[in-house]
């Protein structure tokens, strides 16, 4: 399935059915990445009712190894209300155990979760944007294969994925 000519691929790696989850506070993000000089929520699109989580990219076949900021965000756009955020992964890292395909995934892609977009504050305290985008979360492996949270500006690599939301 091709979305929106071929901007976002329905890879059909995985259905995973999602709860409707309300979308998580500036406090719960700061409580959760204490870290991570949180300035702001910039948008939050991410759905807050049920559905499933599909799995798509936005490479294109000609694209090489790697797409920029400017160009992900653009393919992502048209999209914006159908990607899942940082209460979708949350929920899946929880609840990750009854779901195998998406443990089989773990150290062979990252899954952006970009409903969510926040601004941090660099070290200056000045607000800083990372990339276009600025940062969304992003579920990584560990070297030791598990998977983790993690804060990444937008960009594409062969093994991204992004995480999408079917009513």
């Amino acid at each position: 399935m091709i979305l929106d000519g071929n901007f976002l691929e329905i890879t059909d790696e995985l259905t995973i059915p999602m709860p409707a989850l309300p979308r998580p506070s500036f406090e719960d993000l700061q409580r959760d990445f204490p870290r991570l000089r949180l300035h702001k929520i910039d948008r939050d699109t991410s759905p807050t009712t049920s559905g499933a989580m599909l799995l798509a990219t936005v490479l294109r076949p000609d694209d090489g190894d790697y797409i920029s900021t400017e160009v992900y965000d653009r393919r992502i756009a048209f999209a914006r209300d159908l990607l899942l955020g940082y209460q979708h992964l949350s929920w899946l890292l929880a609840n990750r155990k009854a779901y195998p395909a998406f443990q089989a995934l773990v150290g062979r892609v990252g899954i952006h979760f970009p409903g969510i977009r926040i601004i941090t504050t660099a070290p200056s305290s000045v607000p800083n944007i990372l990339g276009f985008s600025g940062p969304t979360p992003l579920v990584c492996d560990t070297l030791r294969g598990e998977w983790k949270k993690c804060w990444y500006a937008l960009g594409a690599v062969p093994n991204t994925r992004v995480a999408l939301f079917s009513p």
